[in-house]
């Protein structure tokens, strides 16, 4: 598509925030950097700007609000509790990319957290048993971006609580890609190949998670810290035999 600058301002006016404006906040911003631009402009070059992929469409009842992230974690927007469910995130273990991760793990966390405490919103926060890592010390990325979250809305005082996930399956597993259960993934192949240590694991169905988040967002009112699993471990030697699922062991310099 040819180049627009008109198109391109609204792109840089919606990348500028960390909030999800509506076209007639765009409108107004849009107008300090091209003063008679018209707002049916706008609409119709965010329009283009959402079919091209580069940014996202919220419904909010009937309000359009648009977002940069096209990847956005997903919020339910209650009417019964007035708090935030922040329940998204980059969730790949795996990634390396300091910058990617920490711009939707930390950072949309940070401004989320902020606009919770300047409306006096409680935050449920997804946080990960990853955090825990090796006495206490994260091993990846995802689990730093995830602590320093936690580190942030603690350090923030307002009404905060951190739920901290262990290893969840169940319904939609399709949606986690490389980040499927060893159950899922190895049911879908039929087959499976384990590294040899035998890690041990605390593995959570997904509507005990969704019980615990309901039941955190409704009743509990002290801010801080809550595992979220059921306490006991099973490595995946354990998973694969209940599921009758054969498997074989990956050499140690895979």
């Amino acid at each position: 598509m040819r180049y627009s600058h008109q198109r391109e301002t609204i792109k840089k006016v919606v990348y500028g925030t960390d909030s999800h404006p509506t076209a007639e906040w765009i409108f107004r911003k849009t107008k300090n950097f091209i003063p008679k631009i018209s707002l049916g402009t706008v609409y119709r070059n965010l329009k283009v700007l959402a079919e091209m992929g580069q940014i996202s469409v919220i419904n909010d009842d009937n309000i359009s609000r648009y977002d940069w992230n096209t990847n956005s974690p997903n919020h339910l927007k209650c009417k019964q509790c007035d708090g935030i469910l922040h329940v998204g995130a980059i969730s790949d273990t795996t990634c390396q990319d300091v910058n990617y991760v920490f711009k939707y793990n930390y950072f949309f966390s940070k401004a989320l957290i902020d606009l919770g405490l300047k409306y006096s919103k409680q935050i449920i926060f997804a946080s990960s048993a990853a955090v825990n890592g090796n006495n206490g010390m994260p091993l990846n990325v995802y689990g730093w971006s995830k602590l320093l979250t936690e580190d942030y809305g603690f350090a923030k005082g307002g009404d905060f609580i951190a739920l901290r996930y262990f290893n969840v399956y169940g319904l939609g597993e399709e949606q986690k890609g490389l980040m499927a259960s060893v159950a899922y993934q190895a049911f879908q192949k039929g087959q499976f190949e384990l590294f040899p240590k035998q890690p041990k694991r605390d593995f959570i169905y997904i509507n005990d998670v969704v019980q615990a988040t309901t039941h955190a967002l409704l009743n509990v009112n002290k801010s801080g810290v809550y595992e979220v699993g059921y306490g006991e471990s099973y490595s995946f030697e354990d998973v694969l035999n209940y599921l009758e699922i054969p498997f074989s062991y990956k050499s140690e310099e895979s």
